[in-house]
């Protein structure tokens, strides 16, 4: 199915993804491609579910659309017009992630944080009855999973938002060690517990994401002289506004080239080799 834009599966979850430069071009294209989705669904025998449906806009300038709800016209009389229509929403959950309409992350934070503080109580039990080795292991399966889970897309988000989340990490490091709520040095803590704070858990996270997908960005070294610093680099995807340098087509090219130069040999190397295998 062709559509104008993009379609993106995850198991039962489908989204459409269109663009335009004003919102009388958007509302036009996102009708005549819906009509092409709901067509082939019912070439399939297959029906849309308009209740669990719904229609979303990105901005980064904070205007909203003249319009409220897509309505997909499919009949000739408009007063009695029983065609199906999508709400338009200016937050959604999508694959345990919230999306805001301006990107800003906000609301997704604030809702991990309460998420994460409903540990804190069962930490607090657990400090007299588990090992220190233990403390670990549940530190990594219960909270740390849950807080590094999308942070490669939502760390984008401002210092004072993510502050509480980075003081509620620092907190619970003090409990495991079993120490008062002052006593220490924060980036000791993590040293002894042997864990990441929140600014190199993501780090760790975006580095990660970009070795995966590394083989695909690896600068051709014939393409110009670089010198040696700069022969493993992959592409930095530059952008014309700061905005766009938040995400990780942007951060992730540039915390991988901070790298050094023996560790983005053998990483390198490796994907060299991953390529020729697969070939």
């Amino acid at each position: 199915m062709r559509v104008d834009g993009k379609i993106v599966v995850y198991a039962d979850d489908t989204c459409l993804l269109l663009s335009s430069s004003n919102w009388e071009t958007l509302r036009q294209k996102t009708e005549l491609n819906f009509k092409k989705i709901i067509k082939w669904l019912n070439i399939k025998k297959l029906s849309l579910n308009f209740n669990k449906t719904m229609f979303m806009v990105f901005s980064i300038n904070y205007t909203l659309p003249p319009f409220e709800e897509i309505t997909l016209r499919d009949c000739s009389i408009a007063s009695n017009c029983n065609c199906p229509k999508i709400n338009i929403v200016k937050r959604i959950k999508y694959l345990g992630l919230i999306f805001d309409c301006n990107l800003k992350w906000n609301i997704h934070i604030n809702s991990l944080i309460v998420k994460l503080r409903s540990l804190m109580f069962k930490f607090h039990i657990l400090k007299h009855i588990t090992s220190y080795h233990t403390w670990r292991i549940i530190y990594l399966s219960l909270y740390q999973s849950i807080l590094q889970y999308g942070m490669v897309f939502w760390r984008e988000a401002s210092i004072n938002v993510l502050k509480p989340l980075s003081v509620q990490q620092n907190s619970l490091i003090r409990i495991c060690q079993k120490k008062d709520n002052l006593i220490g040095n924060t980036l000791l803590n993590y040293v002894e517990f042997n864990v990441l704070p929140l600014e190199l858990l993501y780090k760790k996270s975006t580095l990660m994401f970009v070795y995966k997908k590394s083989y695909f960005f690896f600068i051709k070294q014939n393409d110009k002289p670089f010198g040696k610093d700069r022969l493993c680099n992959i592409k930095v995807l530059f952008t014309n506004t700061s905005f766009g340098q938040k995400f990780i087509n942007y951060l992730g090219p540039v915390i991988f080239n901070a790298l050094p130069i023996d560790v983005k040999k053998n990483i390198f190397n490796d994907q060299i080799n991953i390529k020729k295998k697969y070939k």
